[in-house]
């Protein structure tokens, strides 16, 4: 019988993401395909390629759930990590205020 106790948390959050990630990418592939037809075929799949893009998009937003509750390492996902920041960085100055110190 399994326990908590004796469950490998990080192998499972592991395979979970390895799968969604391998869905996430065989449906792209789908998509790049469709893609890849004539004007007609692309234009009658058009509303499939819709749905499929919507399906990614659910995959990625569980991937991003499991990044946030998993304990595991993600070395092996490093494709898709941003190499900056979006937020601005604040410039030191040394120009500065000390404050009331009361008195």
């Amino acid at each position: 019988m399994a326990t908590a106790r004796n469950i490998d948390y990080g192998k499972i959050c592991e395979d979970l993401y390895a799968e969604l990630d391998t869905m996430k990418n065989r449906i792209s592939l789908l998509v790049e395909k469709i893609d890849m037809l004539g004007p007609e075929l692309r234009e009658r799949f058009r509303p499939v390629v819709r749905h499929l893009g919507e399906i990614i998009n659910i995959i990625e937003w569980k991937m991003e759930i499991f990044t946030k509750v998993c304990p595991f390492d993600l070395s092996g996902y490093h494709r898709e990590v941003e190499s900056g920041s979006s937020i601005p960085l604040l410039e030191k100055t040394e120009e500065f205020s000390s404050g009331y110190v009361g008195g």
